[in-house]
Order: C-alpha cells, then structure tokens, then sequence
C-alpha cells in the first residue's frame, strides 16, 4: 500500500507509532487519542527504481507464468515429435522458475540471523510471515496438480488448466474467511503476521500488503509498525482496506469458478487449458489497474477527511 504523500507528511513520533500499533485490535483511539499528525508509511512506489522493478518483475511474472506455458506447449506439440508426456514434463519443469527464487529469496529474507522484516512481536527466526505460509500451501498444491496431471502417458490437460484457478482460490477463500471472522468477531487460532494468537483478523488486504511491502518491497519491519498505526488511526484507511478485501476475495473466487467450469465445459481440451493459464492474468490486470485508481482516490478522500476532522498538519 503505497503513501502517496509520504514525502510530504511530517513524521508521526515514533512512541505514538508504537502505541497505536499495539493496541488490540478491535479498539480504536478516539479523536483525542489520535496523534497530531495522519501516520505516515514512510513508503511509495513512486520513485523510477521502484516503477522500473515493478514492470520488469510483472512482466518477466507475466511471461513466465502465463506465456511459457502456453507458447512452450504449442510450439513442442506442433513442432516436434515428442510424446504428449515428454512435452508436459518440459512444460511443467519450465513453470514458475521466477516464482521458486522468489520464494527462497523471501525465505532467506526471513530466516536469515538479524532478518530486518519479520513481523512485530516474534523474534524467532522461523516466524515466517502469514503471505508466506498461505503462499507455501497454494504452491503445494499446485505442485501435486503438476505432477497427477503430467505424469500420464495421455497427460490430464484438463487439470493442468487448473494450477492459476488454485492460487485465486486460495487466496479468495482466505480472504473471504477473515472478513467473515472479522465480522463475526471470532478470534484466529494461530498467529497472522504481526498479529498474536487469540486476536480477530484483521481484513486480508492488509496483511497481505503489510507482508508483501515489508518483505519482498524491503520496508522493513518498521513499515509494518507503521501500517497498523495507519490502519489504527483512520476510519477511511479501514474502509478503504476492507472495500479492496471484498474486491479481491469475491473476484478471485468468481474468475477460479469460472475457469474451472470451463476448463471442464470445453469441448477443445487445448482451448481449456489455454484459457485456464490466461484468463486469471488478464483478471488480475484488469483489477489491479482498478485498484490503484481507487486506492489513489481514498488516500486522497483520507486526507481530506483528516483535515476536516482535526486541525492539524497532515
């Protein structure tokens, strides 16, 4: 979640930083509570080396998990003349090698003696952040898709469609079920990020964003400290947050339905698996240029809601 005025906001103290962050969930400050000035999270995409990164990771993202498996499957099946096993083994090693040394080096980032991002409140070196375990679950499972469906001597095209549709619902049913608990007030069995044991969840937009930006964007533990002091502090960084949770969970699970159904509906068995590895990216786009729209007009409404509310700097 980018500030977008971060450079322009002066720097909430770091003892109201703390205080708000550690409140318990559940409880917000009141107006006179509030710090005199809207926290800050210190943190925006909007430099050039970090707008460059974002569209050469995205799109080496794009091409490696989207394009590869299409184009690799077509060219081998149509150009040479391997048998269908031998063509979705290639394929199936070749899928998602930008996301395995992502994954080892967010792993490492963790992990490593003196980790500067892991989550507040847990200092132990395999107090790998919720993102991580949630992400290390939907791999495992695409992993054993992999495999069931590419072993056969005629490989299950079919299934194989399925491996994108099982990241959507994964992370869509999870977010769905941490507004239902958040609404519900039932508190979590375990640990979610910077959050103990015992506590309601907070929407799954931000712990994904607080996960994310501290871990694979480098902020660091500390912008986590400031984004529970940001989303602690104001009402329409709640809201906002919520609003994108709804978004994404319900169109997650939406896009994952609609893949499956026709990834099984198709007469063509190519035709389902090409739309099974290109419909939830073209989803994904679609949404996210949607919500950086939206988040960049709710960060402006935040501001201006702050202003109205307290006569202060922000």
């Amino acid at each position: 979640m980018a500030d977008t005025n971060a450079s322009d906001a002066p720097s909430t103290n770091s003892h109201d930083l703390q205080a708000l962050a550690q409140r318990p969930d559940g409880t917000f400050p009141s107006t006179s509570d509030l710090p005199t000035t809207l926290p800050s999270l210190n943190y925006t995409v909007r430099t050039r080396p970090r707008l460059w990164w974002m569209a050469i990771f995205w799109t080496v993202t794009l091409i490696d998990s989207c394009i590869l498996p299409i184009t690799l499957y077509f060219t081998l099946h149509n150009l040479t003349s391997l048998s269908p096993n031998t063509v979705f083994s290639i394929v199936t090693g070749a899928i998602g090698g930008l996301s395995i040394v992502e994954y080892a080096i967010r792993s490492w980032r963790l992990w490593k003696p003196h980790s500067t991002c892991r989550p507040l409140g847990d200092p132990s070196r395999w107090a790998f952040d919720f993102f991580h375990w949630i992400y290390s679950f939907a791999w495992l499972i695409c992993m054993v898709e992999l495999i069931v469906g590419s072993v056969p001597d005629e490989p299950y095209m079919r299934l194989l469609a399925l491996v994108p549709a099982t990241f959507l619902y994964v992370f869509g049913i999870q977010f769905l079920l941490f507004d239902f608990m958040a609404r519900f007030g039932i508190r979590s069995p375990v640990a979610i990020s910077s959050q103990p044991r015992g506590e309601v969840p907070r929407n799954a937009v931000f712990t994904l964003v607080e996960d994310v930006v501290a871990v694979d964007g480098a902020a660091g533990t500390e912008y986590r400290e400031r984004l529970a002091a940001r989303y602690k502090a104001s009402e329409t960084f709640r809201a906002m947050m919520q609003t994108m949770t709804m978004f994404w969970g319900w169109g997650a699970l939406g896009t994952a339905v609609l893949t499956t159904v026709l990834a099984f509906a198709l007469e063509n068995k190519e035709v389902a698996y090409t739309q099974g590895w290109s419909v939830p990216f073209v989803w994904a786009m679609l949404w996210a240029a949607i919500s950086w729209r939206y988040v960049e007009r709710m960060l402006r409404v935040e501001r201006e809601v702050w202003r109205g509310s307290k006569d202060v700097p922000v």
